[in-house]
C-alpha cells in the first residue's frame, strides 16, 4: 500500500514533466497517465504500473527502438455468438512486416494521402501508413463467390465492404473451414486481396494494436462517424487518430441472417487457431479497445488488406 501511495504521489509530482528513453529522437506520445519503466512508456492503470515497477507520469518521449504497448485483458463492448475473447495484445509470434514496429516518429504515423486501384475491378481504395505497416483505410469490396453484402443490400457493400467467410477471404478450399490448413497458408497470404497486398496475420493485427496503444486502440482506430450513439452500453466515440477509419459493418451467419451493423466491426486474420476456428479482431461502439477473438471460420466478416 505504501508503495502504491508513493507511485501516485510521484505521478502527481511529475504531471507536467516529460521523460525520455535512451537515445531520444522519437516522436512525442501524449496521454492522461503513462507508466514509465526502464524500457517502455505505456498507458496502463496505477495498479498495472506498480506491477511493472514503473512511475506514473503525464507524458514521455520514446526512441523508435523502445518497446511500447501492454496488452489489456479487458474485452469490453457487446458480445456475439462467434467465438471467445482473448488478450488484446494477441500472439507474440513474428510480425508480418519487414520491420519490428513499436513506437516511431510522427512521420511514420497517419499518412492518409495514399490511394491505389484494384486492377481486378478498378475500385479505388484509400491507404494509410501506421508505423511500419501500410493498411487499406477501408474494407475490401471485391465481389467473389461466397461473399455477401450486409442484409443483401448493395448499398451496404459500398459503405462497409463485403463480408467473407474465412476460406473465401483466404482463397482456399471450402474444406479448410473444418480442417487445419496451415500448410497452405503463406507468411504473407494474399487470399482475395489485390496483387501486392495480403491478409494481415494475427501478429500483423497485434503490431497495429500495440503501435497505437493497446488499451485504447479501439478509440483511436474507429471512424469518428458511423457508429451507434445509443444502446444498452455507454457509447465510446472514435477519434480516428491514424486515419484507419474502422466502420461497424456487422457480420453474417453461414446459415443466413445478419447482425450488429452499426454496433461492431469484425475483421479476419490469416491465422488459424484450430481446425474450425481462426483469429479475428472486433471493435465495438461501446469499447475502448480492440478485441482478439477465436472465431468460427464459417462467420462472414470484413477484410482489411495490408501491403506486402
Amino acid at each position: 500500500m505504501a508503495r502504491v501511495l508513493f507511485l501516485l504521489v510521484a505521478g502527481i509530482a511529475l504531471a507536467f514533466i516529460g521523460c525520455s528513453s535512451d537515445g531520444g529522437g522519437g516522436g512525442s506520445v501524449e496521454a492522461t497517465i503513462f507508466c514509465q519503466t526502464s524500457n517502455a512508456c505505456v498507458e496502463v492503470s496505477a495498479d498495472a504500473c506498480l506491477a511493472l515497477e514503473g512511475q506514473l507520469v503525464k507524458s514521455c518521449k520514446l526512441s523508435p527502438s523502445s518497446s511500447s504497448g501492454v496488452a489489456s485483458s479487458s474485452s469490453g463492448g457487446s458480445s456475439n455468438s462467434f467465438g471467445s475473447s482473448s488478450s488484446v495484445g494477441g500472439s507474440s509470434s513474428s510480425f508480418d512486416s519487414s520491420s519490428s514496429g513499436g513506437s516511431s516518429s510522427s512521420a511514420d504515423v497517419g499518412d492518409t494521402s495514399g490511394t491505389f486501384t484494384d486492377d481486378r475491378d478498378d475500385q479505388i481504395y484509400r491507404t494509410v501508413k501506421i508505423g511500419d505497416q501500410v493498411w487499406m483505410a477501408e474494407n475490401l469490396n471485391y465481389n467473389v463467390d461466397g461473399s455477401k453484402c450486409y442484409g443483401d443490400d448493395d448499398a451496404n457493400c459500398a459503405k462497409y465492404g463485403r463480408l467473407y467467410d474465412w476460406v473465401t477471404a483466404m482463397a482456399l478450399s471450402s474444406s479448410c473451414n473444418s480442417l487445419f490448413c496451415a500448410s497452405q497458408v503463406s507468411s504473407r497470404h494474399r487470399g482475395i486481396c489485390p496483387e501486392g497486398w495480403h491478409l494481415p496475420s494475427d501478429a500483423g493485427w497485434t503490431q497495429l494494436v500495440n503501435f497505437v496503444g493497446s488499451t485504447s486502440a479501439g478509440i483511436k482506430l474507429k471512424s469518428v462517424d458511423g457508429w451507434n450513439t445509443t444502446g444498452p452500453y455507454t457509447p465510446v466515440p472514435g477519434t480516428d487518430d491514424y486515419g484507419f477509419s474502422a466502420l461497424p459493418g456487422g457480420y453474417g451467419a453461414s446459415a443466413g441472417g445478419f447482425n450488429n451493423v452499426g454496433i461492431n466491426g469484425f475483421w479476419w486474420s490469416a491465422t488459424e487457431s484450430s481446425a474450425s476456428n481462426a483469429w479475428r479482431r472486433d471493435m465495438s461502439y461501446s469499447a475502448v479497445n480492440v478485441n482478439r477473438i477465436n472465431s468460427s471460420k464459417n462467420g462472414l466478416f470484413s477484410v482489411r488488406c495490408i501491403k506486402d
